[in-house]
């Protein structure tokens, strides 16, 4: 009767073990999640976005600022996605430092890239923390949902387009 309790108890209302968990370091696996891992913003105390804000009218080119710690760098790069609504890449590319980035304290980073308006007027822009040891474990992104500006595509002129 006690082993029924503690099994409604953890396993009914408990909910699943198998999760996405919100971390200072970004989305983590907890067990085996069957779904996605989350598009919202992780409350993540290792990089701080400042420019797009979360939800930003973005047009093409896209300057990206901010700060991050050091170490979510290597040899002072870390890598940024820009996808569409239907998770289509649109463009892999890096944020950079020019301070030194071998420490724990927050570095300030920037970088830029042009791109080709979607068809989707929404997109999620990711921040990836450099991994070279490619271990699964080290892996940390932070996602911001973007907007598009589509009156900047060719299909949106009337006139004078080039």
């Amino acid at each position: 009767a006690i082993f029924a309790i503690w099994f409604g108890v953890r396993f009914i209302l408990g909910g699943s073990e198998d999760t996405w968990v919100c971390t200072d370091d970004g989305w983590k696996k907890h067990g085996a999640p069957s779904e996605q891992k989350p598009i919202k913003l992780c409350k993540n105390k290792n990089i701080r976005i400042t420019k797009p804000e979360s939800g930003q009218l973005i047009t093409s080119p896209l300057m990206i600022e901010g700060e991050a710690r050091g170490n979510w760098f290597f040899e002072g790069d870390a890598p940024v996605i820009l996808l569409d609504a239907d998770g289509k890449g649109l463009v892999s590319a890096y944020i950079s430092t020019q301070e030194i980035w071998v420490i724990d304290k927050f570095v300030d980073f920037e970088g830029g890239f042009d791109f080709e308006m979607p068809e989707t007027e929404t997109g999620t822009l990711i921040f990836k923390k450099d991994n070279p040891s490619g271990l699964e474990e080290n892996d940390v992104e932070v996602a911001i949902p973007v907007r598009f500006d589509l009156s900047e595509t060719p299909e949106a002129c009337q006139e004078d387009c080039e």
